[in-house]
């Protein structure tokens, strides 16, 4: 197993210890706790992007489906159905938002807009 699979499999093994967001683990002390377990205690082998990145690998995983994060910067895993639905609503909500601001920009640019109204990417408002 490399460094990186390793790392995943801590990261949810950590998370798992961390479940709802009352129990929310700080985006630092994650990133400590899984360079610990993974041997380094000195320096970081793992670094803020690198975990991030990692992160992001897991959630596509089924297990890591479960891996939340507060905009104040701490991770917990879902305790339930309705505490998942509500993390992914927000984020849906901030992707809306963003795409929104786009198109509006782009059009007030006066930019082509013919790839934010395709529909593979068209999205409910």
């Amino acid at each position: 197993m490399n460094l990186e699979d390793n790392a995943k499999r801590l990261l949810l093994i950590i998370l798992s210890e961390h479940s709802g967001h009352e129990n929310r683990i700080s985006h630092r002390d994650l990133l400590d706790c899984l360079n610990r377990h993974l041997g380094f205690t000195d320096k970081r082998i793992i670094g803020d992007r690198k975990m991030r990145d990692l992160l992001e690998e897991v959630r596509k995983e089924e297990r890591g489906a479960w891996v939340c994060a507060t905009l104040e910067g701490g991770y917990f895993m879902a305790k339930d159905l309705d505490e998942l639905d509500d993390y992914t609503q927000a984020d849906l909500n901030r992707a809306y938002a963003l795409f929104n601001r786009v198109r509006t920009q782009r059009n007030h640019a006066k930019l082509t807009t013919e790839d934010l109204t395709s529909p593979q990417i068209r999205m409910p408002l």
